[in-house]
C-alpha cells in the first residue's frame, strides 16, 4: 500500500539492502534501530496521501487485505473504520570511512 498512499514510492528497501548500500559505497553503520511504529491511521493517511480520493483508494486497498497481511501491519478497525495501522521502520546512521 505504500505505492498506492505514496506516488513517489519505487519500492521500499529491505534493512538488507541498506546495509549492502552502505558498505558498497564506503559507509560505517555507527547505530541502526528496526522496530514497529503504529500510527493513528485518520492522521497518518491525512498526512500522507495527496487527496481525499487517494485516502479512499488506501483504506479500501488496505480493508481488501488477506488476514495475514492486516495481521502483519496490526491493522485494527473499530465499526468497520480504520482506527491503525502498524508499519516497519528501520533507522540505520552511518559516517563515511576513511579511503
Amino acid at each position: 500500500f505504500e505505492k498506492l498512499r505514496d506516488k513517489s514510492h519505487v519500492r521500499c528497501l529491505s534493512q538488507n539492502d541498506w546495509l549492502y548500500l552502505f558498505k558498497k559505497h564506503n559507509l560505517k553503520v555507527v547505530r541502526e534501530n528496526k522496530r514497529k511504529k503504529t500510527h493513528d491511521y485518520a492522521t497518518w493517511i491525512k498526512v500522507t496521501a495527496e487527496s481525499r480520493e487517494q485516502q479512499e483508494q488506501v483504506t479500501e486497498f488496505i480493508l481488501k487485505g488477506k488476514d495475514e497481511q492486516l495481521d502483519y501491519f496490526s491493522v485494527k478497525t473499530l465499526n468497520g473504520k480504520i482506527t491503525s495501522v502498524t508499519i516497519d521502520e528501520c533507522m540505520i546512521l552511518g559516517e563515511k570511512m576513511e579511503t
